[in-house]
C-alpha cells in the first residue's frame, strides 16, 4: 500500500500573504507532491502566476484547481485576493486568457425559466432537432434550436436512441413549453445508406426487406421521444417528416419511414408534418434544387429562403395565425453554443449554407468569435468585485449578455435596435434562463434616468455603423462622462465620433486576417477601465 503524506496548504497561503512568493511556491510544491489534487496549493501558484503575468503557469494551475473545485470557488477566491492585495495590472494577453478560462468553466445557463416568468412576446414556434433546424431561422416566428449533428441524432440502434432521446428531453426542459413545438430528426435513412455504401452492401435494385425492417425499428424508437414531448409541451407537439434527398435508395427508405411515423404520431397525439410533395422535384424525385442549401455536393439541407414556404405551410394547416406574415428576411447576427446535454453543445446557428470547411467566411461566426473575445475581457475586468453591473447598447440577439456567466456579473441592462431583435433576444434569454439580463428597445432610453452602472459597453456593427454610433451617443449623453466605457467597433477610425467627454480610449485590435473583410479591423476601446 502506498502511503500519501498530506501537508496542509496553510504554509503556502501564509507565505503568499506575507509577500514571500518563493517560499509560497516551495510550500505549495511540497503540498502538491504529497497530494496532486490540493486545490488550495494550486490556487496559490495561480495567484502568483497572475501577478507575474505568467500565462502558461496561470492556466496550468487553474486547470488543476478546476479538476477538483467548481469554477465559482476559484472566482470567489481570486476576488478575495484582488480585494485584499489589489488588482494586478493585467496585460492584454493575460486578461483574454483568464477570461476565456472562466467562460469555459462557468456555465452561461441559469435555471430553466417557468412559463409564467418568460418574457418573450409575440407568436413563435419552437423548432428543436438536428441541423435541419438551421433552415428555420429566417423569421422570428421560429425559435430554432440545433441540438445535435446528424450522426449524433440517430435512432438506428437502442444505444443511439438513449442519447437522442436525452438530447430532446434536456433541451425541451428549457424552451417555452406553452408554445407549439416542432421536433426534427430525420437523418437515419441518410446515414444508414452511407454506411451501406462504405460496407459495399448496396443492391442495384434498391431497398430490400431488411432495409425496410430497419426503418420500421427506427420508427418505433421515436415513441419515447414523442411521449416525452407530449407530456412536457402544453402547446401542440409536431414531428417533421423526412424530406427528399438526392439518392433514390435514401428516398425509398424516407418515404417508407414517413408512413410508419405518421401512424405512430397519430397514436401519440402528435401532429405529423408531411411536406414531401412540397419539397420534391416531380421530375427527378429528388429535393428541389431551388430549395437546397447547396453548401456541398449532395447537400440535403434546405436554404434559409425556405423559411417563408415553411411558414406558408404552417399557416395553411392552422398552425400559425393570420397575424403572421410569411417571410425569410430576418438575419441572425451570431452563432450561439452552450452545453445543455452532456455529450454535445446546443447551437442556435441559422446558416444552412455554412459548413466547418467554409465557416471562416461567415459573418455570424466572425461576430461570435469577436463577441466571445469581448466577453473574455469583460469577465477579467469583472472578477475584481461582486457589484459589476453592466449597461450594453446595440446588442444583437442578446449575444454578449449571455456570453457573460451569471456568476461574474451583478445584472445587465441591454438595448437592441429593432422589435425583431427584441423578440429573438428575449427568446434566447428565456432559453438560457437569464433573468438577470433585461433587454429593451433603443426607444426606451428614458429608463436610464437616475441609474448608474459599473461598466458601459457600446457595440457597433459593420452593417449599421452610423445608426449604432447615434444610439451610443444618446446613451453617453444621459450617463455623463464618469462611467467606465468599453467600445467594440469594426471602425476604430471613427471612435472619435463618440461623445466620450474628451477622454482618449486605449485601442486593442482583436481581429485577424482570416475572417471576412468587414471585421478585420475590429477593435476594443477602453476608457476609464
Amino acid at each position: 500500500m502506498v502511503r500519501i503524506e498530506l501537508e496542509s496548504a496553510t504554509a503556502a497561503q501564509t507565505a503568499y500573504r506575507s509577500g514571500k512568493p518563493d517560499d509560497a511556491i516551495a510550500a505549495a510544491n511540497r503540498v502538491i507532491a504529497g497530494n496532486p489534487f490540493a486545490a488550495e496549493a494550486h490556487l496559490v501558484k495561480a495567484l502568483l502566476a497572475i501577478r507575474r503575468n505568467q500565462i502558461p503557469e496561470t492556466i496550468e494551475s487553474l486547470k488543476h484547481c478546476v479538476a477538483v473545485r467548481p469554477g465559482e470557488w476559484i472566482v470567489e477566491r481570486i476576488r478575495q485576493d484582488f480585494q485584499a492585495h489589489g488588482m494586478p495590472p493585467l496585460q492584454k494577453d493575460m486578461a483574454f486568457r483568464l477570461g476565456a478560462f472562466f467562460r469555459s468553466h462557468l456555465s452561461a445557463l441559469g435555471p430553466p425559466v417557468p412559463v409564467a416568468h418568460r418574457r418573450a412576446c409575440g407568436e413563435f414556434i419552437n423548432i428543436v432537432g438536428s441541423s435541419y433546424v438551421r433552415s428555420f431561422g429566417g423569421d422570428p416566428a421560429f425559435f430554432p434550436l440545433f441540438i445535435g449533428m446528424g450522426p449524433t441524432m440517430l435512432l438506428l440502434n437502442d444505444e443511439q436512441e438513449v442519447v437522442t432521446r436525452r438530447k430532446f428531453f434536456e433541451n425541451l426542459k428549457r424552451v417555452d413549453l406553452s408554445r407549439d413545438t416542432m421536433l426534427i430528426a430525420g437523418s437515419d435513412p441518410y446515414y444508414y445508406v452511407v454506411q451501406l455504401q462504405k460496407d459495399g452492401g448496396l443492391r442495384p435494385d434498391g431497398a430490400t426487406a431488411e432495409d425496410y425492417a430497419q426503418m420500421d425499428a427506427v420508427a418505433e424508437r421515436h415513441r419515447g421521444i414523442l411521449a416525452d414531448a407530449k407530456a412536457m409541451v402544453a402547446g401542440r407537439s409536431m414531428l417533421l417528416g423526412l424530406t427528399p434527398t438526392f439518392n433514390d435508395h435514401m428516398n425509398q427508405l424516407c418515404r417508407h419511414l414517413n408512413v410508419r411515423l405518421k401512424a405512430i404520431c397519430e397514436e401519440a397525439g402528435v401532429l405529423f408534418l408531411d411536406w414531401w410533395d412540397e419539397l420534391v422535384d416531380p421530375v427527378t424525385g429528388h429535393l428541389r434544387v431551388d430549395y437546397g442549401a447547396n453548401a456541398y455536393p449532395g447537400d440535403i439541407h434546405f436554404s434559409l429562403a425556405c423559411t417563408k414556404r415553411f411558414m406558408e405551410l404552417l399557416k395553411e394547416g392552422g398552425l400559425l395565425s393570420e397575424a403572421i406574415t410569411p417571410g425569410a428576411d430576418y438575419q441572425w447576427s451570431h452563432v450561439f453554443e452552450t452545453m445543455v446535454e452532456a455529450t454535445e453543445k446546443t447551437r442556435i446557428w441559422c446558416e444552412p449554407s455554412v459548413t466547418p470547411r467554409n465557416a471562416f467566411q461567415s459573418n455570424k461566426v466572425a461576430a461570435s468569435h469577436l463577441g466571445n473575445l469581448m466577453a473574455d475581457l469583460l469577465i477579467s475586468l469583472s472578477v475584481r468585485a461582486h457589484d459589476q453591473s453592466y449597461l450594453m447598447v446595440n446588442v444583437r440577439e442578446a449575444f454578449l449578455p449571455v456570453a457573460m456567466p451569471p456568476q461574474i456579473v451583478a445584472g445587465c441592462l441591454a438595448f437592441t435596435d429593432t422589435p425583431a431583435n427584441v423578440q429573438v433576444g428575449q427568446q434566447v434569454l428565456d432559453f438560457y434562463g437569464r433573468l438577470d439580463v433585461h433587454l429593451k428597445s433603443s426607444d426606451e432610453f428614458a429608463v436610464l434616468n437616475g441609474h448608474s452602472f459599473a461598466k458601459l459597453v457600446l457595440l457597433i456593427h459593420p452593417d449599421t455603423v452610423e445608426a449604432d454610433e447615434q444610439r451610443c451617443n444618446a446613451v453617453l449623453g444621459r450617463l455623463g462622462a464618469s462611467t467606465s466605457v468599453i467600445v467594440g467597433t469594426p471602425r476604430p477610425d471613427r471612435i472619435g465620433l463618440l461623445n466620450l467627454g474628451g477622454r482618449q480610449p486605449k485601442i486593442l485590435n482583436i481581429s485577424n486576417r482570416h475572417i471576412p473583410e468587414q471585421w478585420r479591423d475590429y477593435s476594443i476601446g477602453l476608457v476609464g477601465v
